[in-house]
């Protein structure tokens, strides 16, 4: 019995053309929305440490569950990063205790326009389940206080962006943050590893999303892209630096972007 052939390399799919002839900066800082609860101007003061969370899970069967143990995990790896600086300098930046994923939107018409707010309320709907549920969870409540989507709207620099020109926006975006000294690299937390894409199918998806129909919320998916792909001159692999995210497994995707690559991120 003859053995698999190891597959043969091939040329990757050339870049985006627009990218030589209108290049985007290489630092730009984009105008933010933020939505969710986490974009409150007094987040500092509303958050729970976790070492008191732990007291308060101590009691509550809900909060010992498998679930309850990612909630504990995020909550973790959010304080861990929540007062860094990666400045060699040791200058300090302003605390963040979020989590979330920067919202890049591509389409700009009316419709798109109209339903952009609806259809992020139903993002954070969704993400919301696990803090509603009875009896409640302390992790899950504190996980869904923290939560926080930056929208990037920019109709002139991102209306109609393939994903190639969505990554290097996010890019510049990220390096004009300045949160380490070398520019080139891209820095903790994985709030600034990958960024989800919402075009005109997505918003009107979002928008419109069923929650009588449990299976929906798990075939409802967004693009999400990673900012540190390279494009191979030859590749044997079919990972273009995007992939689809069900909006149910975002929590769990920022989770393990602590620790590997996107595109090694189990759905």
């Amino acid at each position: 019995m003859t053995g698999r052939r190891a597959p043969q390399a091939r040329p990757t799919t050339p870049t985006d053309p627009t990218l030589k002839s209108r290049p985007p900066p290489r630092q730009r800082r984009f105008p933010l929305r933020s939505y969710g609860p986490g974009a409150a101007a007094d987040i500092l003061q509303q958050t729970t440490a976790t070492q008191a969370l732990h007291h308060l899970a101590s009691s509550s069967a809900a909060s010992q569950t498998l679930e309850a143990k990612d909630n504990s995990d995020l909550l973790a790896r959010v304080e861990k990063w929540e007062k860094c600086s990666l400045w060699e300098d040791g200058r300090s930046v302003k605390p963040d205790p979020t989590w979330g994923f920067y919202v890049i939107v591509t389409d700009y018409s009316r419709t798109a326009k109209d339903n952009i707010d609806r259809a992020m309320e139903n993002l954070l709907r969704v993400q919301q389940l696990g803090a509603s549920a009875d009896p409640p969870d302390v992790y899950a409540d504190e996980v869904y206080r923290r939560l926080k989507f930056d929208v990037v709207e920019d109709q002139e620099a991102l209306e109609g962006a393939s994903p190639d020109r969505v990554r290097e926006c996010f890019r510049a975006h990220i390096r004009s943050l300045e949160l380490w000294d070398d520019i080139d690299q891209f820095p903790p937390p994985p709030r600034n590893y990958v960024c989800l894409i919402m075009d005109g199918s997505k918003i009107e998806m979002l928008a419109n999303l069923n929650f009588h129909d449990a299976r929906s919320l798990s075939t409802c998916k967004l693009q999400a892209v990673d900012i540190f792909w390279e494009r191979p001159e030859t590749t044997t692999s079919s990972y273009r630096g995007v992939r689809e995210l069900a909006i149910d497994t975002l929590l769990r995707t920022y989770l393990l972007l602590n620790f590997q690559r996107l595109d090694r991120v189990e759905q």
